[in-house]
């Protein structure tokens, strides 16, 4: 299999997730919002977490199991919020919300494929892995909101595993076994990895009135 004989360890270490939980940031808020977009499967919740560079000024968790109402519910959240990007993994049941959103935010939507080959291919067995290293990384100098969502976030970051395929290549533990082994999905770890799948683009930046780049 992609996983053989190994012995997991958590992807995101505990001090590095509790470091960035309320973590005092001084820069000012910069333009340039994106966001990351779990829906729910087998009622888990929905997650939308939402980045401003080196903050993760919210972390909101969506109950609602219809499609036409989650989404209306995302994109109010998302116009409210200033979201210029999102990622969304729109495969299964994120499909239906994916399509409502890219017609209600034309050219802000990115669908992510988790399993699609990932740029630094040297190092991450796909894209998923890849991102969440992209996490890893933001976390050492990040903050995220310290709410009752953001603290639901931390404990779910804390227990994904990392594991290596049969190249050695860097893998993140599979969505079924991850709610096989702790009763359900990692729905906020999975959202807050998809807000790096984004980057701001020229005609939002202009949109914006700002040159600088995410």
């Amino acid at each position: 299999g992609l996983f053989p004989n190994l012995d997991a360890s958590g992807f995101l270490s505990q001090t590095l997730v509790e470091s960035a939980l309320g973590r005092k940031v001084d820069a000012p808020a910069l333009p340039g919002t994106c966001a990351g977009l779990d829906v729910g499967r087998g009622g888990d919740p929905s997650v939308l977490f939402v980045r401003n560079h080196n903050r993760a000024t919210h972390v909101l968790e969506f109950t609602e199991p219809d499609s036409i109402l989650l989404a209306d519910q995302v994109y109010a959240k998302c116009e409210e919020l200033g979201v210029d990007m999102m990622g969304m993994d729109a495969n299964g049941v994120g499909a239906g919300v994916y399509d409502i959103l890219k017609r209600r935010m034309p050219g802000r939507v990115l669908d992510v494929m988790p399993s699609e080959r990932p740029i630094d291919a040297k190092t991450y067995g796909n894209r998923r892995a890849e991102l969440a290293g992209m996490l890893r990384d933001w976390l050492k100098y990040g903050s995220v909101e310290d709410s009752q969502a953001g603290q639901k976030w931390a404990q779910e970051s804390k227990v994904v595993h990392q594991l290596f395929g049969k190249d050695g290549k860097i893998m993140v533990e599979p969505k079924d076994l991850i709610k096989k082994r702790l009763g359900h999905s990692c729905d906020f770890f999975d959202a807050s990895c998809y807000s790096f799948a984004v980057t701001m683009t020229p005609r939002q930046q202009k949109r914006d009135g700002h040159n600088s780049q995410k």
